[in-house]
Order: structure tokens, then C-alpha cells, then sequence
């Protein structure tokens, strides 16, 4: 009897192999039309599953390639794929191989075997009919096929071993790492957030409900757990991914990989394929050599601001008989009978279609009725991922949502708090679902951000709602500003001030254009005194929420000479940190410039002639000049914010037309041009590297101390992209020629407080976002913005970060030698090779850090201290 019933959970597991094929048949007809069909041969009859089925399948499929040999026959030289099963699955394919010629047709001396196991036999390819629960039969008959002292091994189990009882898949995992070079690769269901988790459960009723339980899963529950698994049954490197997180990782997905299956099939079920996504793992590990072996897993590191662990806890409100339908709805506010608050959940999806309908919750407990129909005397239609704000004594306003993915809609409408009834308002300028919008404070306005226009298009933008006047769009002045987002979070603080039209709120997470969760979260500030005109001005700004980036949204009229001023807000608000704006004058004669230089201070020249590069140096006439097809190294950036130390970006050699195109389109590049013929060892020169520009560009007889002291004339082209914080040991003049810019310079005193290592010249910290937030308190920032013709001396040892405040600019920096000895000899072809004086002195340091050498940490930082301060001393006598 006990076989029987073994044999029994045999079958039904099996039987799961035949609902999977089926999905993944559909999978390939859908997504992968054109190439060569392998599972059609496998399944009778075509079904097309749903959306989010061929969505998970695509991904499983995409990481475990069954296709390699027919897609990479040209790798696969050599290669023999062991098909192992029950079996009675073995048998059954045989079959299907041995009736299609085109299966038949990639295997060379091919031939089907009598053999009780080993059933089909090829150059490329065999079947193996073995119980997996009797690894050393399995081994044998590898044995007969392969030299296994000389081969390398990769096995794949792809949601197989997890319905054998633990023991027995530990026991194949371990004989797998025993057979020489082996790596294993296991895709099988995890459950990360425990067995109570709702989606958890149900995928483990269903399991459970075929008979054929995952047994598993509760010995290893998690990601951790399986790593700390494959570790201790033999293997020696281990990396390990959710699903989720392996759709976000370029080693699997590369952004466009992602945003082309929206071109495939419409998709729209991101909650439910997260769920999915997170309940799956695919693990790769390795026993071979540490130098063959594919690389560590490097573990993220969060290098943000520590903050407060923050403890929620829920309780249910009453305990509902009919807990409702489960629906992306949107909830509204309403009375009962009994005048007490209770709240309805309108419309969303059901099961299968929209749902015209609402469920109403009292906090009581009790089933509750309301007497007014909220759907009554006509209003919105039917549908899902719409948003419902109140916005005050103007009611509560639905705007957007959608039916299908392909079919948004743009209309707005107001239910009355008095009457539940409908009127209809200003339709947005453009369809739009998965929006986020909140109501600004106690005003009758709101603010709309993102989106989707379509089932693949996003709304990049921003939208203020007035009841009178309806929407107008945000424009937002600044170059800096997050991805287009949809499904984001969006609320409002208040007022930065008491009465002020200025309010402040947040914008966090999201999904961006390639369809992965946007990390980041985003404070705002918004000036609504002008509705008409909304302009935003944008900040990075750090909340302490998370690491990365965020910003802040600020209307250009709060600037008042070239001085960020926000009002203070809350007191749980940061004060931006006060900038001193580095002024502006007209340099009289070379004279004057000599003064400045000797007064060592930033200044902002106006009304120089530096050529006719100010009116011509367009992105046409730049193209046809220097040549489209003209070979360029430029900075291609993963962020708006460049960090020379973390480099979170790439060099990448572009035609120039096609930078310069992309460039006036703000995309993040960015141009510093090196010697056009030898980068490495000269510095550049404008008239040297790009002569058909070179007379358009002079240096007026006022700046004749940098003319004949030049070091080189850099040509600066950027898109939407910060440089990074920096110095320049030569002093420099930057000259704007197309678009503006805001720089950030500080004195050379407050190099210590901003995070330059030892013998570095560039800083990881982002100054846009600490000056928003008030955290450089200790230092002494100077701005300024520069726009067309304005020439900025930068002196040496400043340091200094810029931001685009159009979608594109165009410089030329001029570099020369201000002091007359003590710069290193050598090459420096960046202009930031340190004084000699100082290189020197590093050297010495290693020498006097020996000394101290096996002296108790007290005693030598006692000495070190005192040394420092002798040092301090005499140098500034």
C-alpha cells in the first residue's frame, strides 16, 4: 500500500509538469513568435493563458534558457543536455521525438535505446528515465555517457526537487557537488514573508489541493535559508535572487529587454506579478575554483544617514460577516442611517471585469447601509486605478483611471459631501491611470504627479487642479527632476509657513518607464500664488528616509538675489543651509583681474565679449562644425548626480551628432573634450582639438593673464547631469556660452567637512541635496548662475559642483597657472594634479606613520595630535 501511494504522489507530480507546459507553450507562441517552436510539439491544444501567468512564465523562462542549443548552437559545440524525469514523463517524450522530424532534426546519430533507463541517445542530447530520489543510479548511467573526471557539470532543477521530501533533495544536491567541475542552478517557490502571508497561502492551498505539496518550502523558507543550504551540502560559491529581484537585475534584464515585452502583450498586473515574483528563487552555485568561478556576490551597502527603526502596529476595525470584494478601488468618507463616518470602496476590479459597484465598512462591526446611492442619477463609469481626493469644502474629486489597460480615461468628476452627488469637472489634458495626486493642505487644490497615458506611455509631468480653473500643467524650470513614474506615492505636509501659498509634501517610490520599483523618495515644495503658472524649481534633497537621492521642488521667484531662501516650515522641517552669492561685476581692464586673483575670491563677470560662440554655438550649428560623425568620449550617467568616486557611470564613445542630439533632449551626458590626439598625455585645447570652432571662441583682453598663462581650453557640453563636488589646483575661468547653470563653490578651508579621502580631488557628497536640507552647517557655500556670456573665476583650490538649470549647456573652460612655482612636475592633463609641496608631503606621512608603530592607540594618537598641531603652526608662520 505505502508504494502505491508513493506511486500515487508520483503521478500527480508529474501531472504538474503538464499544466506548466502548457504555460510555457503560450509564453512562446506569444513572446517568442519567430523562432523555432520546441513546446508545441509537447501540447495538443493551444491555450492562451492570462497576462500575468505569461508574465511569470516569460520570466522563469528567460532565466532558464531550455532553448540554448537551437538560439546558441554556436556555443553549445561540444555540449551534451541529460534529460532526466520519471519514467513515465521519459517515455512519453521519447515518444513525441521519435513522431516529429523537426525535434529529430538538430541531433546528430541519433538513436532511441532499449535500455531500461538510458532511452535516447544523441551526439547532443540524451534521456534519462531514473527515480531522482536514487542519485547513485543516476551517476552510473552519467557514467556511461560522459567522462565525468573531464567534464564540468550544470544542473538545472527547475521547480522539481521541492516536491521531494527534504532529505531526499538534500541528498541529490550533495552527490551533484561530488562530480568534479559542477555548478547547480535551482528555480523553485520561497516564502519570504512566512506561511501567513495571504499570497503564501494560497499558492500553497493550491499545491496542496493537486496533492502535490511543496515539501521544501518549510525547511527552507527563505533566500538566506537556501544559500546556508547549498553551503553546507558541498558547494563552495553561492548567489542567490528573488524572482523580483532578478526582473530588476541587469545581469538578467537589461531596461530594454523589460520595456519591449510591453510591446508583446499589455500589461497592467503589477501587484499580483511582485507577489509572484517574490515568492520564487533561482539560485546559481558553483563548486569550481574560486579564479573560474562567475564572482562574489557583492551585498549592497546602504552609505545613508542612519535612522530610528519605526514600529507600526494594525487592529482591525470591527469584524465584518461580508468582508467584500477585493478591488483596486478608491475609498471615500460617507455617513450612514446614523449620521456615524463609515467608508465606501468604489469601483476597481473584480475577478474578471470592473466592478460598478461599492462596498460600504462601518467601524462598528455591523453590516450598514447609506441612504444615498453613490452611484445614482449617472457619474464615472466603471473602473480601476483611478484616485479620489478630498479636496475640502469642493468635495471629493475622482480623476483618471482607466478600463483596460488600453483604454484611459481623462475625465474628472466632484461628488458633493452634502448630496453624494456627481457633477462633472475639467477633464485632464490627457488620459491618465496609476497617477498619485493629494490635496495641497486645507486649499481647494490639488496636485497630480505621473502616470501612465497608455499601456506603455508615462506622463512625465506635473499637474495643479483648481475647481475654477481646472488643470495646468507644472513646468518645471530645472533640468533635475525624477524619472516618469506611475503608482507612486504623493502627499502634502502643509504650508511652509502660516498663510504662505507655498506647500511642501513628498513623492516616494513608484515604477519608472522599464517597469522596476523606483527606489528613491522625492520632497517637493510648490508656489501656487501665480495658478496659471506653475513653475517648479528642483533640489536633490535627502529626507533620511532611505539611501540615494531625493529633491525638493522650488518655485524660481523664491530666489532672490541668486540666495536659496525656502520659509522655514514645521519644526520637524529642515532649514536649507544659507548660501552667500558670489557677486557679479563688469571687469574693468587686465588690471582689475589681477586684483581679483590676488584677493583670491570667486567672482561673476558680466558683459564680456568672448565671441560670436554666444549666438551661434547652437546644437545644429555645433553638429555641422565639429562633425556628426565625429568620434567623442563622453560621461554617460545612471543618475542625475555624478559621482566620480562611486562612478555610477560609464565612458562611452558616441557619434557626435547623435550625443548633441541627445544632449538638447536633456538626456544625462555629459562632454569634458580631451586632446583629440593624445588624451592621455596632453591637455585639451579649443583651438587645437576643435579648430572649425576655435574662432567663434576668444578670450578678452581684460582675462590677458590667463591668455598667456593657459594650461588648456576645455569645450563642456552636459545634458540633464550634475557634475560632481571637486577642486582644480590652477585657477580657471568658466565661460557660458549656451544655457545656464548653478554653481556651488567653497572656500578651500571647508575641504575637511565635505568628504575629500586623502590625495583625492572629487567628494561623493551631493551639496544640491545637503544645502536643501541644512546639513552642511559647518561649511560656507557661495552661488551663483551663470548664463550666456557670463564669465565665472573660479580661484585655485575652490571647491566647486554645477547644475543645469536648462536641458542643455554649452562651456568653455579656460585653465591657467596662477602661481609662478610649486606645481608637480609631470603630466596633468586635468588641471587637478596637486601642488608638489603636497604630494611630497604624503610620502612623509607613510614615513612618520611607521614610527608610531606598535604604541598603544592612546599614546599614538596623543602624538600624532601634537605633530599635527607643530605641523599647523609652522606652516602658517
Amino acid at each position: 500500500m505505502p508504494a502505491l501511494q508513493a506511486k500515487g504522489r508520483d503521478d500527480l507530480v508529474m501531472a504538474t509538469n503538464n499544466s506548466s507546459i502548457v504555460s510555457k507553450r503560450s509564453v512562446e507562441r506569444i513572446y517568442y513568435s519567430g523562432e523555432r517552436e520546441y513546446y508545441r510539439y509537447f501540447v495538443k491544444k493551444y491555450q492562451r493563458r492570462a497576462p500575468l501567468i505569461n508574465r511569470g512564465y516569460h520570466l522563469r523562462l528567460h532565466l532558464i534558457d531550455v532553448m540554448t542549443m537551437f538560439r546558441y548552437p554556436e556555443h553549445c559545440e561540444g555540449v551534451k543536455f541529460v534529460d532526466i524525469d520519471f519514467p513515465d514523463v521519459i517515455i512519453a517524450k521519447r515518444n513525441i521525438v521519435k513522431q516529429s522530424v523537426e525535434l529529430q532534426e538538430p541531433l546528430t546519430n541519433l538513436e532511441f535505446l532499449e535500455h531500461p533507463r538510458v532511452l535516447l541517445k544523441s551526439d547532443q542530447y540524451f534521456q534519462i528515465a531514473c527515480d531522482l530520489r536514487q542519485s547513485s543510479v543516476i551517476g552510473k548511467d552519467l557514467s556511461t555517457l560522459v567522462d565525468t573526471a573531464s567534464s564540468e557539470f550544470l544542473f538545472v532543477a527547475e521547480v522539481s526537487i521541492t516536491y521531494m521530501e527534504f532529505a531526499s533533495a538534500d541528498a541529490i544536491i550533495h552527490w551533484a557537488s561530488t562530480i568534479g567541475d559542477a555548478e547547480f542552478c535551482l528555480l523553485e517557490q520561497i516564502l519570504p514573508g512566512g506561511p501567513a502571508v495571504p499570497f503564501a497561502q494560497t499558492m500553497m492551498q493550491h499545491f496542496d489541493r493537486l496533492g502535490t505539496s511543496l515539501k521544501c518550502i518549510h525547511d527552507y523558507p527563505t533566500i538566506d535559508s537556501q544559500k546556508k543550504r547549498f553551503h553546507s551540502l558541498g558547494w563552495l560559491e553561492t548567489r542567490c535572487w528573488s524572482l523580483w529581484q532578478a526582473w530588476k537585475d541587469p545581469y538578467f534584464l537589461c531596461a530594454a529587454d523589460r520595456c519591449q515585452l510591453d510591446k508583446v502583450e499589455v500589461f497592467d498586473e503589477w501587484e499580483e506579478f511582485a507577489h509572484f515574483a517574490s515568492h520564487y528563487f533561482i539560485l546559481h552555485a558553483s563548486n569550481l575554483a574560486p579564479d573560474r568561478s562567475s564572482g562574489d556576490e557583492v551585498s549592497a551597502k546602504n552609505t545613508g544617514t542612519p535612522v530610528s527603526d519605526v514600529s507600526l502596529s494594525f487592529s482591525p476595525v470591527g469584524q465584518h460577516k461580508n468582508t467584500g470584494l477585493r478591488r483596486f478601488g478608491v475609498p471615500l468618507i460617507v455617513k450612514d442611517a446614523l449620521g456615524d463616518p463609515c467608508l465606501a470602496n468604489l469601483f476597481g476590479i473584480g475577478t474578471d471585469c470592473r466592478l460598478p459597484s461599492y462596498d460600504v465598512y462601518s467601524a462598528r462591526g455591523e453590516q450598514t447601509t447609506i441612504e444615498d446611492d453613490l452611484l445614482r442619477g449617472g457619474g464615472p463609469t466603471a473602473r480601476t486605478f483611478s484616485t479620489l481626493t478630498d479636496i475640502g469644502d469642493a468635495g471629493y474629486l475622482l480623476t483618471g483611471g482607466r478600463a483596460s489597460p488600453a483604454s484611459p480615461f481623462r475625465d474628472s468628476w466632484i461628488i458633493k459631501k452634502d448630496t453624494y452627488r456627481w457633477q462633472k469637472s475639467h477633464d485632464l489634458p490627457l488620459p491618465l491611470f496609476r497617477h498619485a495626486v493629494t490635496r495641497l493642505h486645507n486649499a481647494q487644490l490639488a496636485l497630480l504627479a505621473g502616470g501612465k497615458s497608455s499601456a506603455s506611455a508615462l506622463f512625465p509631468g506635473y499637474l495643479l487642479y483648481h475647481p475654477a480653473n481646472g488643470w495646468t500643467e507644472c513646468k518645471v524650470v530645472s533640468s533635475l527632476r525624477p524619472p516618469a513614474l506611475f503608482g507612486a506615492v504623493l502627499f502634502c505636509s502643509g504650508r511652509v509657513r502660516e498663510n504662505s501659498s507655498a506647500f511642501y509634501g513628498t513623492l516616494a517610490g513608484g515604477m519608472t518607464a522599464d517597469n522596476i520599483v523606483y527606489d528613491q523618495a522625492v520632497r517637493w515644495v510648490i508656489d501656487v500664488s501665480q495658478v496659471k503658472t506653475c513653475w517648479l524649481r528642483i533640489y536633490f534633497a535627502d529626507l533620511g528616509l532611505r539611501a540615494g537621492a531625493s529633491m525638493d521642488y522650488v518655485k524660481t521667484s523664491s530666489i532672490v538675489n541668486d540666495k536659496s531662501s525656502i520659509a522655514a516650515g514645521p519644526k520637524a522641517q529642515t532649514k536649507p543651509t544659507e548660501t552667500t552669492p558670489i557677486p557679479r561685476l563688469k571687469l574693468e581692464s587686465k588690471d582689475h583681474f589681477a586684483s581679483i586673483l590676488q584677493a583670491g575670491k570667486p567672482f561673476v563677470f558680466e558683459g564680456l565679449s568672448i565671441g560670436s560662440c554666444t549666438a551661434k554655438w547652437d546644437t545644429d550649428y555645433l553638429a555641422k562644425h565639429v562633425g556628426p560623425g565625429r568620434n567623442v568620449v563622453v560621461h554617460e550617467a545612471s543618475s542625475p548626480t555624478m559621482d566620480f568616486v562611486s562612478k555610477n557611470f560609464r565612458y562611452t564613445t558616441r557619434e557626435f551628432g547623435d550625443f548633441i542630439r541627445d544632449v538638447g533632449m536633456g538626456k544625462q551626458l555629459y562632454l569634458r573634450a580631451l586632446s583629440a590626439n593624445q588624451p592621455s598625455d596632453v591637455p585639451a585645447r579649443l583651438y587645437m582639438d576643435y579648430p572649425s570652432l576655435s574662432d567663434d571662441f576668444v578670450l578678452p583682453p581684460e582675462l590677458e593673464f590667463a591668455r598667456e598663462r593657459v594650461h588648456s581650453s576645455v569645450l563642456r557640453i552636459s545634458g540633464s547631469v550634475n557634475m560632481w563636488l571637486h577642486y582644480d589646483v590652477l585657477a580657471n575661468v568658466y565661460c557660458q556660452v549656451q544655457g545656464s547653470k548653478r554653481f556651488y563653490l567653497f572656500p578651500p578651508s571647508d575641504v575637511m567637512q565635505l568628504g575629500f579621502g586623502p590625495g583625492a580631488s572629487s567628494s561623493s557628497i551631493d551639496v544640491f541635496s545637503s544645502i536643501a536640507t541644512g546639513s552642511l552647517t559647518d561649511c560656507h557655500p557661495y552661488e551663483a548662475i551663470v548664463g550666456p556670456g557670463d564669465v565665472l573665476f573660479i580661484p585655485q583650490l575652490w571647491l566647486h559642483t554645477a547644475s543645469p538649470l536648462s536641458t542643455s549647456s554649452v562651456a568653455v573652460n579656460v585653465f591657467f597657472r596662477d602661481l609662478e612655482a610649486g606645481y608637480s612636475l609631470g603630466r596633468d592633463v586635468y588641471a587637478n594634479r596637486d601642488l608638489a609641496a603636497y604630494e611630497k608631503a604624503r610620502q612623509d606621512i607613510s614615513k612618520i606613520s611607521k614610527m608610531f608603530r606598535g604604541l598603544p592607540l592612546e599614546t599614538k594618537e596623543f602624538y600624532v595630535r601634537r605633530i599635527a598641531d607643530e605641523l599647523m603652526r609652522k606652516v602658517l608662520e
